[in-house]
């Protein structure tokens, strides 16, 4: 198996997700800008053979922490549907961030880009979803609610 030019794959699939910038700040880690608010940074784990994509979505409301902590473990739960998808939470400011894991083995700009633009709308979508009344949101979930958030 021929090893994977990621530097190379980074800047080739930056223009396919239309990405405005794209960083890179070590050998294994990447910054994609979509905009000034909207960063994407991709680690490349060795070790574990797998890109590591993260993402600021924000932090919950005021008053409502309990049902976006909760939704966020629902999420977790559903790690086939959404494809490993998950949230996690900074402790030192309770911001939230969205994790993905890709796989390296065999991979081609074509699955990375689908990837990464899987991601980044669920972003969006999770950025959407802090932002607005979540009690209601998970009061009225099902299955069907998360199916945006495959990777």
């Amino acid at each position: 198996m021929e090893p994977i030019d990621l530097e190379n794959m980074m800047a080739d699939v930056a223009p396919l997700v239309e990405a405005a910038e794209v960083r890179q700040y070590e050998s294994n880690r990447w910054v994609f800008a979509f905009d000034e608010d909207f960063f994407v940074e991709i680690e490349h784990d060795v070790d574990l053979a797998k890109l590591v994509f993260t993402t600021e979505v924000g932090q919950p409301l005021p008053g409502a922490e309990a049902e976006s902590y909760k939704l966020m473990l629902y999420l977790a739960f559903m790690w086939r549907e959404t494809g490993g998808l998950r949230m996690s939470l900074n402790p030192k400011d309770d911001m939230v961030f969205q994790v993905y894991d890709c796989p390296v083995a065999d991979l081609k700009v074509e699955v990375l880009e689908i990837n990464l633009k899987n991601f980044v709308n669920a972003a969006r979508h999770a950025k959407t979803v802090l932002a607005s009344n979540v009690g209601e949101i998970s009061e009225n979930i099902d299955d069907a609610h998360l199916h945006f958030m495959r990777v």
